[in-house]
């Protein structure tokens, strides 16, 4: 790997940290795509062969992960969009859904 510095004129910078969803400490706990990114919502699995299996009498929150009342929101999301944004948007989506289940326990 090289390593080189350049200056450049920029009115804007995108950082982005990572691209992989580095969650192997998640097997087992939360269901996930082949690729690691986390399942919430829709794409929770509720039938066989999650990991674990969704097993409530309603559909999982929008950020809602396969384990009820644990949320997850930004790029570590299946099928999230990518960036700042957007991250900022989920996360306030998710703590209404979080009241929500608060409200039902």
């Amino acid at each position: 790997m090289s390593h080189t510095a350049e200056r450049v004129k920029a009115a804007a910078l995108f950082v982005l940290i990572g691209a992989g969803a580095h969650t192997d400490w998640l097997a087992g706990v939360l269901q996930r795509d082949d690729h690691g990114y986390v399942m919430t919502g829709r794409h929770v699995n509720l039938g066989i062969g999650g990991e674990p299996e969704w097993d409530l009498d309603r559909r999982p929150y929008q950020f809602e992960t396969s384990l009820p009342g644990v949320f997850a929101v930004g790029d570590v999301r299946h099928q999230a969009p990518r960036g700042v944004t957007a991250a900022v948007y989920e996360g306030t989506t998710a703590v209404w859904s979080a009241r929500e289940y608060l409200a039902e326990v």
